[in-house]
């Protein structure tokens, strides 16, 4: 009985956690990713100064010991860096799917128009989706901040529908505590 109470305060806690996740993500899609910058750019600085300690507290001369300054050091600049640039992050994720978007049309393209040379069936409809995804992938490259937005508000309306659907797991769960708690004469009903 103790485990299913257990399981019932976790999904409890996890719910909480999503929906309030969630909600936060799309409220707010562009201080999302500022604070995922942040917290990359911080992790990066922290990884930077823990090679740098360990290149002074190893012994002399071992390979790894010259990798960890090395190393260090591109990760303090690159955290420093990042930190001051937290938008890079977001920018990053808008060139990277719009590029990927617009690959991902131009095969589509490539697809429509093989299927027009052979005469293998209807083309129009590979054709409109590769042309429409290699324009929104340009305009992701152009504008990427309103497709990471756009991402993160997605993501955040997954997070409040997994949120629910654990609030309502934990119903159950609660449910079953109660009837088993019955069946075994631990509460008189």
């Amino acid at each position: 009985m103790e485990y299913l109470k257990s399981i019932f305060k976790q999904t409890m806690l996890t719910a909480c956690i999503y929906v309030a996740m969630g909600v936060f993500l799309v409220l707010n899609p562009g201080s999302a990713l500022n604070t995922i910058g942040l917290i990359l750019s911080i992790g990066l600085l922290l990884a930077g100064i823990g090679n740098t300690v360990l290149f002074f507290l190893e012994q002399k001369n071992s390979e790894y010991s010259e990798k960890s300054m090395v190393g260090g050091v591109l990760l303090i600049v690159l955290g420093i860096f990042m930190f001051f640039r937290q938008s890079i992050v977001a920018d990053l994720v808008g060139y990277i799917l719009g590029f990927t978007i617009i690959v991902s049309g131009v095969v589509k393209l490539q697809y429509a128009f093989n299927m027009k040379r052979y005469n293998s069936g209807n083309f129009i409809v590979p054709l409109a989706v590769g042309g429409l995804a290699v324009v929104l992938g340009l305009v992701a490259l152009f504008n990427p901040f309103s497709l990471t937005s756009a991402l993160m508000i997605m993501i955040g309306i997954s997070m409040i529908v997994t949120g629910v659907g654990d609030f309502v797991n934990s119903f159950i769960i609660y449910k079953g505590i109660k009837d088993a708690e019955v069946r075994s004469g631990a509460i008189d009903v």
